[in-house]
């Protein structure tokens, strides 16, 4: 009864003398039931063995930052830390052993008289809101981290500034088995709350603070029966309660959807801290259209034309030629090859003109425009589909008229040149494709 320092009776004690009695058991029933207030507005709390006696539970008040309640190397087989604070943290420690309770959680304790004879275990307060697995962080990482050396009192963790007994959400491991909820300190130790594999699955994380990361919630997606530090445990960023809404250039597609999937070669979609970026090649015909530069020229020296080639992967083109001049008056036209620019087709009956009333004209090559001069001319003609057994079809600018090429091969190589001769002697060609 020492340990209480409860009065004791002696066998020569008289009648009188029970009220000594009634002392002892009021000293017993404070020390079982009663609750101590520990005002922390001061700073730091150290208990005397008096206070440390007095009650079963300690809770706070005056709590601004994580503060430290050191209690005497007295025996107590059971007392208890409510931290009721909505915020901050309370580090028990009794001499080298310190222990820390987070906000609105409890600590059950033991000491055994020893100078560093603390034991304890945090569960959470059922008052805090939260339902199990559920918890909150302060703060969750963004990238990977060495635990032992970046979760330390005054670390930095998404902006925000560690204090010692701070709960941190590590979910970017390079080793996702490293993954879980920490307890800032000079040796970061994973929560109690979170300290077996079988805690984790189901788990729904709430982040309070961070620049990325502030106002979010991680679940845990791992299942359970894994083995802790040696299975992956892997968080993903959870939607719940919130809503997605589509748009097209401002018009609603739809609302409250449940998926999105980026799909194309030129589309790149990623996911950092919950925020999705998507990365579209750049362009003419960029988004639905999906062109790409294949190929291009700018004059420099007379040429007597101009060839692409390597372009058997692709299915359509679109050429466009800004400001061509030529040496003699002429058309600027295109001819095709399918054995890689060893030979452009030129012989008649490679291409056919289709006139506005359905006649076949054997032609030579493709017009681009329909004025045959020396001066600069601008011109664009489309080339689809370049698919093998298909006969290709091109389209001048000004969309008078298709021809066909006769061979159903893939076109790998296309040249722009001047039907009467001479050279392209100034301008630029541009060829898209996809």
């Amino acid at each position: 009864m020492n340990d209480l320092n409860l009065p004791a009776i002696s066998d020569g004690q008289a009648d009188g003398q029970w009220q000594t009695s009634n002392d002892a058991d009021a000293a017993l029933g404070n020390a079982l039931a009663d609750t101590l207030t520990v005002d922390f507005s001061g700073g730091n709390v150290t208990l005397t063995n008096t206070q440390f006696r007095s009650a079963m539970t300690f809770v706070p008040s005056g709590l601004s930052t994580t503060r430290s309640l050191t209690v005497p190397a007295l025996k107590r087989a059971l007392f208890l830390v409510n931290n009721t604070d909505a915020t901050d943290a309370i580090n028990v420690v009794c001499g080298s052993t310190t222990i820390a309770v987070a906000a609105r959680q409890i600590g059950i304790f033991n000491t055994d008289g020893t100078a560093n004879g603390l034991v304890g275990a945090v569960i959470a307060s059922s008052s805090s809101g939260a339902t199990e697995p559920s918890d909150r962080v302060r703060v969750a990482t963004t990238a990977n981290i060495t635990i032992s050396t970046a979760l330390n009192n005054g670390d930095t963790i998404d902006g925000v500034t560690l204090a010692t007994g701070d709960l941190v959400l590590v979910k970017n491991q390079s080793s996702a088995a490293e993954n879980g909820v920490y307890v800032v300190g000079a040796s970061p130790a994973r929560s109690s709350n979170y300290d077996t594999y079988d805690e984790h699955p189901g788990s729904l994380i709430a982040v309070e603070e961070g620049t990325t990361n502030a106002d979010t919630l991680w679940l845990c997606t791992s299942n359970r029966g894994g083995t802790l530090n040696t299975t992956a445990i892997n968080f993903s960023a959870s939607t719940s309660g919130s809503t997605i809404t589509a748009k097209d250039e401002g018009s609603t597609l739809t609302t409250a959807m449940s998926s999105i999937d980026f799909v194309g070669t030129g589309v790149v979609a990623t996911n950092s801290g919950g925020a999705v970026t998507v990365t579209i090649a750049s362009g003419p015909g960029t988004g639905s259209a999906g062109f790409a530069l294949a190929g291009s020229w700018t004059y420099s020296a007379d040429v007597a034309q101009v060839d692409f080639t390597g372009l058997g992967s692709y299915q359509e083109f679109v050429l466009i030629g800004i400001g061509l001049t030529t040496s003699v008056s002429g058309f600027r036209a295109v001819r095709f090859s399918i054995d890689g620019g060893s030979s452009y087709y030129s012989a008649s009956g490679d291409y056919a003109d289709i006139t506005s009333s359905g006649t076949v004209t054997n032609n030579t090559a493709i017009g681009t425009h329909s004025v045959s001069a020396t001066a600069a001319r601008d011109i664009a003609l489309r080339i689809f589909p370049n698919v093998s057994g298909a006969y290709k079809v091109a389209q001048n600018q000004q969309g008078l008229y298709s021809k066909f090429v006769a061979s159903t091969s893939v076109v790998n190589a296309i040249r722009v040149f001047n039907t009467a001769g001479g050279n392209l002697t100034g301008g630029s060609l541009y060829l898209y494709a996809r």
